[in-house]
């Protein structure tokens, strides 16, 4: 590392932050039983408390459409793996090709957005538990797969 390890000391600086700030927020809801606008409102009514709430609620609907957007670049690539096309998506200039393609990039931004609408549909433990024991075996695979070939 060229910046002697700060970058690290960063990233994990800022999950561990994240992670509290996340359960706080997980806690607060649950004790309060009320959306995170009314939950920080219990706490305080103050202009800072309301702000917090409405924080909490408007940040993850503008960060949703940002990761299924990359979602859909995910399982773009995945479709081009599994059809055999390695050689293709490999080659300079693929990304920035798709990319520049709206109509693709919202295709499959779509196809994203209908396969999480369906393992939500499907509830707790059909959908997103069942999702989850699939898709986190095969993500401790490819980080000790990238781990072990970086």
């Amino acid at each position: 590392m060229s910046n002697n390890g700060q970058s690290a000391k960063r990233a994990s600086f800022s999950g561990k932050i994240g992670y509290v700030l996340i359960m706080s927020e997980t806690a607060l809801g649950r004790m309060t039983r009320k959306s995170p606008v009314g939950a920080f409102q219990t706490f305080g009514k103050t202009k800072s408390f309301k702000i917090g709430g409405w924080l909490n609620a408007i940040i993850p609907m503008l960060i949703v459409p940002y990761y299924s957007s990359i979602g859909g670049w995910v399982i773009k690539y995945l479709a081009e793996y599994l059809k055999g096309n390695v050689q293709t998506v490999a080659q300079d200039g693929y990304f920035t090709e798709f990319i520049s393609d709206s109509f693709q990039v919202e295709a499959w931004f779509i196809v994203f957005s209908i396969l999480v609408f369906c393992v939500i549909l499907a509830g707790v433990e059909n959908g997103i538990e069942r999702v989850s024991k699939i898709m986190m075996p095969i993500l401790v695979i490819l980080a000790v797969i990238v781990a072990i070939y970086s």
